[in-house]
């Protein structure tokens, strides 16, 4: 599918979240607290991982920094 651009972010806490997000080229959030299987959430390759809600703000800061480059 090509990196992820700017812009746009899915999050979910199954396999096919994160697989739909990459397909959309969107960057993606795996939510490790969600009713997905954690080991085949990781095996999607989301681009972040959080294991509670209130870490999604710094997992977005991390992907718009990472995006912006050094």
């Amino acid at each position: 599918p090509g990196p992820p651009r700017r812009g746009g972010c899915g999050a979910g806490a199954a396999r096919v979240d994160i697989r739909a997000g990459g397909a959309a080229r969107t960057w993606t959030v795996a939510a490790m607290y969600g009713y997905g299987n954690p080991s085949a959430v990781r095996e999607a390759k989301p681009n972040a991982e959080i294991s509670r809600f209130d870490e999604l703000p710094a997992a977005l800061a991390d992907l718009e920094a990472r995006a912006s480059g050094p």
